[in-house]
């Protein structure tokens, strides 16, 4: 979808970044502590009680509406709350439940990854900053949340698998063909992959 605009001159909008880059960065202070079961149970429902995780998502579906300086930043926020979520147990659990997996798959960046061809090398600085979401945020995601739920969530992963075949073709071809560049970012993907492979496996 085209953005419908672009925001990088309004002082409310920067407000809000401001205001999101100091709450992601008080979570991200916060998930480092040792907590007891009890306590991150309680934070598990108060993720989703107070609808924090439904602004989330919502902040995610609909990110590619708005670009500051030709970026869509709040794909980056969005996710990066996300992937702090997941390290955690109890809330990667309450995600689940919410469905975690249909908001990735079918988000504006899903649906553009599923199509494969997704490269740091692209000339495109947008297909380049896809490889870089799906590297460094969504896939490790997905295996936070193998490492959590193992065998009980197999289903979710095997569709996953299916949803984004095209993309894990396409990486795992850049090896076989003699003139691709192998960068550091194909090769975390590479491992990855394999790494998921073998846990679905």
């Amino acid at each position: 979808s085209v953005p419908v605009s672009e925001f990088g001159d309004s002082p409310l909008i920067m407000k809000q970044i401001d205001d999101i880059l100091n709450i992601l960065s008080l979570t991200q202070e916060y998930f480092k502590l040792k907590l007891n079961d009890d306590l991150e149970s309680e934070l598990s429902n108060i993720v989703i009680q107070t609808g924090a995780y439904r602004a989330i998502a919502h902040m995610f579906s609909s990110s590619h509406l708005i670009k500051i300086n030709n970026e869509e930043v709040f794909t980056d926020y969005s996710l990066s709350f996300i992937y702090e979520f997941v390290q955690r147990k109890a809330i990667a659990a309450r995600l689940l439940d919410n469905g975690i997996f249909h908001l990735i798959t079918e988000s504006p960046v899903g649906l553009i990854i599923q199509k494969g061809h997704i490269s740091p090398y692209s000339s495109n600085s947008t297909i380049g900053r896809l490889h870089r979401l799906w590297t460094e945020r969504i896939l490790p995601i997905v295996l936070l949340l193998v490492s959590h739920f193992g065998n009980s969530i197999t289903f979710s992963l095997s569709q996953f698998a299916l949803t984004f075949k095209n993309q894990f073709k396409y990486t795992i071809q850049t090896w076989l063909e003699t003139d691709s560049l192998l960068s550091a970012s194909i090769i975390e993907e590479t491992e990855q992959i394999i790494l998921f492979a073998k846990l679905l496996n």
